[in-house]
């Protein structure tokens, strides 16, 4: 009688489990490391040397963006002037303070005084300020090309009715003689009630704007640094940069007419 060389249906059960055991084995040996583990020691070191790297990448990174936001605002400086002194050029007058304005551009343009000084809170209604009627007045000049059409009767809004200054926390107004400082000047901090002469920069990020504009001393020249308003620790008491201070204290000062 011929004998059937079939395993018994009760073998089944023992033969999957060798089959599965061996299985699992093989992925444990494709998964384990050959070589010896690390001490934790090892792993320390190895952790601390990671976010060593990590820190400096992450701060080039950011240092890189930082610059050419900063690049950018100068660039925009350099428009604007040049914008003003075209104005000044064609019309013998400060955009802003412009007496003949309702003439020239239209009923609804703001008429200024005509005295040579701009008057009045940088983020006002250009009816009300000069400061803010010096952004519409470039504007109805097409010397300056703004992000948004500027409403005379209006308050204007940060960084859509005048350049954008390429950040969040600041934007740009105009002001004369700010600090005893003779002339006109381009204002770039934090939005403060009607002006932006918050503190809007680390004391490092000043730096690299006088940096960039080739200026070593904080309180000369085209363009300068001061202590947003109500606060106190970008300079020191010799009117120096404060850099123990990580705080957005700082505002930028760029002169665009006089002086």
């Amino acid at each position: 009688m011929h004998t059937s060389s079939r395993p018994s249906p009760h073998c089944w059960p023992k033969i999957r489990g060798d089959f599965i055991s061996l299985i699992q084995a093989h992925i444990k040996r494709l998964f384990t490391p050959t070589l010896p583990a690390f001490g934790l020691i090892e792993i320390l070191i190895a952790l601390v040397v990671v976010g060593f790297f990590l820190r400096n990448s992450v701060g080039e990174l950011f240092g890189g963006v930082d610059d050419a936001r900063i690049k950018s605002a100068i660039s925009q400086y350099t428009t604007i002037r040049g914008a003003v002194i075209q104005f000044v050029e064609t019309f013998d007058a400060l955009p802003g303070n412009f007496s003949e304005a309702d003439q020239v551009f239209g009923q609804d343009s703001p008429v200024g005084r005509g005295d040579g000084h701009i008057s009045g809170a940088g983020l006002d209604a250009p009816h009300k300020s000069e400061a803010a009627a010096f952004w519409l007045h470039l504007s109805q000049a097409k010397m300056l090309s703004l992000p948004d059409i500027i409403a005379p009767d209006r308050p204007l809004r940060p960084n859509i009715h005048m350049p954008d200054s390429s950040f969040q926390y600041a934007a740009f107004s105009v002001k004369e003689r700010p600090f005893g400082w003779k002339g006109v000047w381009l204002v770039l901090g934090a939005v403060n009630g009607s002006d932006t002469d918050g503190g809007a920069f680390t004391p490092l990020q000043a730096k690299k704007f006088l940096k960039i504009s080739g200026l070593r001393a904080p309180q000369s020249g085209n363009t300068r640094i001061a202590n947003g308003r109500g606060l106190d620790t970008c300079l020191s008491h010799k009117d120096r940069l404060n850099f123990r201070s990580g705080e957005r204290a700082c505002t930028v000062y760029f002169r665009l007419w006089g002086g």
